[in-house]
């Protein structure tokens, strides 16, 4: 297995796997998490991000995430994508509302 495609593999794999119609596709320097073909979330270097918006962006800032942001002519550009907080990975509850709540964005 690629070490480029480990962590992808271990979300759709171990994460992700008891939830139906999740896939993953190639999206630009990572990868489109998609839950029966609309998108909810990205893996950029080795991070899991969740879609956001006005709507559930409070829960992210509740529980210390931080949005993704890449640099472009020096400027930081900001993505209404922030990461899925350590706690939700492990309980299969929270994660399908969390899931959810990105797909409803």
């Amino acid at each position: 297995m690629s070490r480029k495609h480990e962590y992808r593999d271990y979300i759709l794999m171990d994460v992700l796997r008891d939830i139906p119609g999740i896939a993953s596709k190639k999206l630009f320097s990572g990868w489109g998490i998609y839950k029966y073909g609309k998108i909810f979330g990205i893996i950029i270097d080795d991070e899991l991000y969740f879609k956001t918006n006005e709507n559930n962006l409070k829960y992210f800032e509740e529980n210390g995430s931080h949005p993704f942001s890449f640099s472009r002519q020096g400027k930081i550009v900001f993505l209404p994508y922030w990461t899925l907080p350590d706690e939700i990975f492990s309980d299969e509850g929270k994660l399908i509302e969390w899931i959810e709540r990105s797909i409803n964005c």
